[in-house]
């Protein structure tokens, strides 16, 4: 797999893990928000620009890597050769200690 390739489906697989899209999503929050229209937040994984908002709802999409790098972020990037063996190896390693 080509480094780029390996980049390119980590970033999906964090929008996913976010529950974020190119697609606005509304989150309701019931006790209110201090989110406001056209921010750009970290929402778990990924990041999201805020579309529109009301007290207790926001309408959030997932930021593209080019307003990432316009706010001043860094994106992830995917381990490739050696890198990605030691990260599967680590992931291995820790499954097995917490199963024990």
């Amino acid at each position: 797999m080509e480094p780029a390739e390996a980049t390119a489906r980590l970033h999906a697989r964090l929008r996913r893990a976010a529950g974020l899209d190119d697609v606005s999503r509304r989150i309701r929050f019931p006790d209110g928000h201090a989110l406001v229209k056209g921010a750009f937040v970290r929402w778990g994984a990924w990041w999201a620009v805020v579309g529109d908002v009301t007290a207790r709802q926001a309408w959030l999409r997932a930021a593209t890597d080019e307003e990432i790098l316009a706010a001043g972020e860094v994106l992830p990037a995917a381990p490739v050769g050696a890198e990605l063996i030691a990260a599967i190896r680590a992931e291995v390693a820790e499954a097995e200690a917490e199963a024990a």
